[in-house]
């Protein structure tokens, strides 16, 4: 069977990179009485309504809400991290998870106090900081450093390759 794991991971980190904004900051709203919701979805530096019944959401929610980069950010400084799932088992050992989010949130942190239209040079170089800072702990635990790093690239607004690896997208897991 073609796919099998990695393709249902490929589709979980895909859908992370899409959903992280708007569900970090709290966009989930109740729709009506129905049960249905309203999602929003970060796409194409836009965010758009989506009903989760099928239906067009109200007029008043049709309208396109631009999200800036630091939004993106913000959200993925809020995120938690280095939790278990199915593909990563969580940090080598207890007392990493701090050094390693430490590590991470800095870097988040640092970028988003760059000024809005960041220079992608200091982003890497920030990013490269990060990648050293990670360097000494476990090899997984260095690979989910790096998806975050990746991650907070793309936040930043940039969509080309960060240049650090062989495919971002084989970092997030996407390919």
């Amino acid at each position: 069977m073609r796919g099998g794991p990695i393709h249902v991971r490929k589709i979980l980190v895909a859908s992370l990179i899409v959903l992280l904004p708007s569900c970090v900051a709290g966009a989930l709203q109740e729709f009506g009485s129905s049960g249905c919701r309203t999602v929003y979805v970060f796409s194409g530096g836009i965010v758009q309504p989506v009903n989760s019944c099928g239906g067009v959401p109200r007029d008043a929610l049709r309208g396109q809400l631009a999200v800036s980069s630091n939004s993106n950010l913000a959200a993925l400084l809020a995120a938690p991290k280095f939790e278990p799932d199915a593909y990563y088992t969580g940090v080598d050992t207890p007392e990493d998870k701090a050094p390693l989010t430490k590590a991470i949130n800095d870097a988040v942190r640092d970028i988003l106090a760059m000024p809005e239209s960041r220079d992608a040079t200091r982003v890497r170089q920030r990013l490269q900081s990060a990648i050293m800072a990670v360097d000494e702990f476990a090899t997984e635990d260095r690979e989910h450093a790096y998806m975050y790093l990746v991650l907070a690239w793309r936040a930043a607004g940039f969509t080309g390759e960060t240049g650090f690896f062989a495919s971002d997208e084989q970092v997030l897991g996407v390919l």
